[in-house]
């Protein structure tokens, strides 16, 4: 089952982008570091009159964009929480990506990042 299916309320106002960071950020999803010049998604919004905002890495877009299409809708800061579950129930193909988010989207025994997954 899809998280996105018991998210309750909708947006009031909703504005997304892609930005390039001038500084250090943190992913909402695998929470590592966006070092300057990296490229990650920017999203802002009102939910139930509290505004929000939200960054998350190329990498983990890649999940979230994944949901978005199986799903209809990802929560933030959930991804990868769903993603597990699509796992095990049969959605082997998100298995890489599951690893990739637990490891912050580092090579093993390195500290440089993956390549950005395709789905």
């Amino acid at each position: 089952m899809c998280m996105i299916d018991t998210g309750d309320g909708t947006w009031q106002y909703y504005n997304t982008g892609i930005r390039t960071a001038k500084k250090v950020h943190r992913c909402g999803e695998c929470y590592r570091e966006i070092q300057p010049k990296e490229k990650y998604h920017w999203h802002s919004g009102l939910w139930e009159g509290r505004w929000g905002t939200a960054k998350i890495c190329q990498h983990c877009t890649v999940a979230a964009e994944w949901l978005q299409t199986e799903c209809g809708g990802f929560l933030f800061t959930m991804v990868d929480e769903d993603l597990r579950e699509h796992f095990y129930e049969g959605h082997k193909n998100v298995g890489r990506v599951c690893v990739g988010i637990k490891r912050q989207w580092k090579k093993f025994k390195s500290n440089e990042l993956m390549g950005v997954p395709s789905l």
